[in-house]
């Protein structure tokens, strides 16, 4: 009969020492790494339990641990895990999700991630980076997916929040972007960027001819009929190949401040906004 306060360690010697049942129903406190806990617990899960754990007591965990381990040792014991002890931390995207979602488990503010899945979302790497003032190292990451927003944060965490590889395949998921985001995404890897599900895209018309000369060069991946919105200044060169890029009837440059250009291309730029149903709209 083992009462007071005692070491995950202590406790599986004591089991080991034994056949016979193991009562640990007194024990206050517990205290241990997280594979003598796994242990532990393992024991008192058994059928038959080899030992008897009380529903409720501090359990202090500390050392190196995995995303997956410190979710176990919280779903297996009811009262709080203490894993402010814990300095380095490693796991796949979801099962960081699951521990950063938990209740009933502290983590320290300091711990070092490592992200060791193929694939994540910049949400949960995001999630992550906002979980520590570490450094976060995703290099591991080689797909991530997310919204055009959610990849800002994430990458306006590099390099001093967290490191990424230099040829992640980024796939944007539906919903608006600026062609400043879409730059940085592709200036961020060497890998093709998929935004053929991002509309509407908002930009500048210099910003969408760099935006149009990455896709030409396989940089990224648009969708063909993608609502353009220009805002700013533009060359009427510019607008009609936006307007040459995307089958989204109208694109709309009401927004532009000013057009600059050659006569052959306003004429060009005129017969689109004036035809019967036209394809650019201008203020």
């Amino acid at each position: 009969v083992v009462t007071g306060t005692a070491t995950a360690e202590q406790l599986n010697a004591i089991n080991a020492a034994t056949s016979a049942q193991v009562n640990a129903e007194g024990v206050t406190a517990i205290g241990g790494s997280v594979v003598e806990f796994n242990t532990l617990i393992t024991a008192a899960g058994d059928q038959p339990p080899t030992i008897l754990l009380p529903d409720n007591f501090e359990a202090t965990v500390t050392g190196e641990a995995t995303a997956a381990q410190l979710n176990a040792i919280n779903a297996a014991i009811s009262s709080p895990v203490d894993a402010t002890g814990v300095t380095s931390i490693s796991g796949s995207g979801p099962d960081f999700d699951t521990l950063l979602d938990a209740e009933g488990i502290t983590l320290s503010n300091s711990f070092v991630a490592t992200v060791t899945s193929d694939s994540a979302t910049a949400e949960q790497l995001n999630a992550i980076n906002a979980a520590t003032s570490s450094v976060v190292n995703a290099t591991e990451v080689n797909s991530i997916s997310g919204t055009a927003a959610e990849f800002g944060t994430l990458l306006g965490g590099v390099p001093s929040g967290i490191t990424l590889t230099g040829d992640f395949t980024a796939t944007l998921e539906a919903g608006e972007a600026t062609v400043a985001q879409l730059e940085v995404i592709n200036a961020a890897t060497s890998a093709q960027v998929n935004a053929a599900a991002v509309t509407p895209i908002t930009g500048t018309g210099a910003q969408f001819a760099d935006l149009l000369t990455a896709e030409d060069a396989g940089e990224i991946t648009l969708a063909e009929d993608f609502e353009a919105v220009v805002t700013g200044t533009a060359t009427a060169e510019q607008l009609n190949a936006i307007n040459a890029a995307t089958t989204f009837d109208p694109v709309n440059a009401e927004a532009l401040t000013e057009i600059s250009g050659g006569l052959l291309a306003f004429n060009i730029l005129r017969d689109a906004a004036q035809a019967s149903t036209p394809s650019i709209t201008l203020s």
